[in-house]
């Protein structure tokens, strides 16, 4: 299960979590119901998150990262710019949108090979990996987690676990 806190949830107490081989729940009531919003059998998720905006972005394995601005009635893939590899064979461990999303866009994710940021909502992606340790082999490493620092803006600090 891929779960996902609204960044408002101390007011909207919205929770979102993606069931494997089913699709996609939402509970306005901080997890007392639960609603099925989006039917997906055939997605199998690693990621997902809410941008402060509400913009839902999630991450799977072939088929990633996907963007929902109306609450995942509809999905759109936002692979544009990432390497054929990125898009087709590789898992999309983690996805960040930055604290302050609604104006700047900002959007990190972490894959197999790397991190690769969006600044304008994941249409287009640049690699940002030149700081971590490459592999053995000088391919980039694989990134298990990513964070960011609530004052983005100013220390441009994210974090990242890797394998």
């Amino acid at each position: 299960m891929a779960p996902a806190c609204s960044l408002h949830f101390a007011d909207d107490r919205t929770i979102y979590a993606w069931v494997q081989y089913v699709g996609l729940y939402r509970s306005d009531e901080c997890g007392r119901s639960w609603m099925q919003v989006f039917a997906a059998p055939d997605w199998f998720l690693q990621s997902l998150a809410v941008a402060p905006d509400g913009t839902l972005f999630a991450g799977a394995l072939y088929e990633g990262p996907y963007r929902s601005a109306d609450q995942s009635l509809n999905w759109q893939s936002v692979t544009g710019g990432l390497p054929p590899e990125a898009k087709d064979a590789t898992w999309v461990k983690a996805v960040v949108p930055s604290p302050n999303f609604a104006s700047d866009r900002t959007l990190f994710v972490g894959l197999d090979q790397g991190i690769y940021l969006s600044t304008d909502g994941g249409t287009s992606w640049q690699p940002v990996w030149e700081r971590i340790p490459a592999n053995a082999d000088g391919t980039p490493p694989s990134i298990l987690a990513l964070a960011l620092s609530p004052d983005l803006g100013r220390d441009r600090m994210l974090i990242a676990a890797t394998s």
